[in-house]
């Protein structure tokens, strides 16, 4: 008798019955319903990520429309068009990508340390316990300083590329 009172194997060591019904129908199911899931999940975000940025775009260009004559022939074009591009397509990215990660992220990370923990516990390891918990930080700092440097990189990318787009009376 397998588990739940459903018999997987004959008397023989055969397949039974109800372990072809699940290979057969159960499984391709479950498989099925969470690719489902999945895409709804993403078209969801994608449609999330849509309407957060029209809804930025259209504040945006209320605020350009409301600023005095002064700015308009300060800052250039290029650099209002890249800004009013760029930016709420980054948004767009954080939160189609971002989001989807973040949420799935913390049940494999508390799973992930949980089982570091009960591992290095049973098996006598706290000495190495001792240095993921030391050294993951240590790891992460690097990382962290890069991340920085490629926000400025993105900066400095951004703004050179409104000079590009720039109007210059001739």
């Amino acid at each position: 008798m397998g588990a739940c009172g459903i018999e997987l194997q004959t008397k023989d060591g055969e397949m039974g019955a109800a372990l072809l019904l699940i290979a057969i129908f159960v499984i391709p199911f479950v498989a099925a319903v969470r690719f489902g899931l999945m895409f709804l999940s993403q078209y969801c975000l994608a449609w999330a990520a849509t309407k957060v940025v029209a809804d930025l775009r259209v504040d945006l260009l209320k605020k350009i429309n409301e600023q005095s004559m002064q700015f308009h022939g300060r800052i250039d074009v290029g650099q209002l068009m890249t800004r009013a591009t760029g930016d709420p397509m980054m948004v767009q990215a954080v939160v189609q990508n971002m989001l989807a990660e973040l949420a799935r992220a913390p049940f494999e990370i508390l799973v992930s340390v949980g089982f570091i923990i009960w591992f290095s516990i049973s098996n006598h390891m706290l000495p190495t316990l001792f240095l993921i918990a030391v050294g993951m930080p240590a790891f992460m700092l690097p990382i962290v300083a890069l991340g920085k440097l490629i926000r400025k990189w993105s900066l400095r990318s951004l703004q050179r590329n409104s000079v590009v787009g720039q109007s210059r009376d001739l």
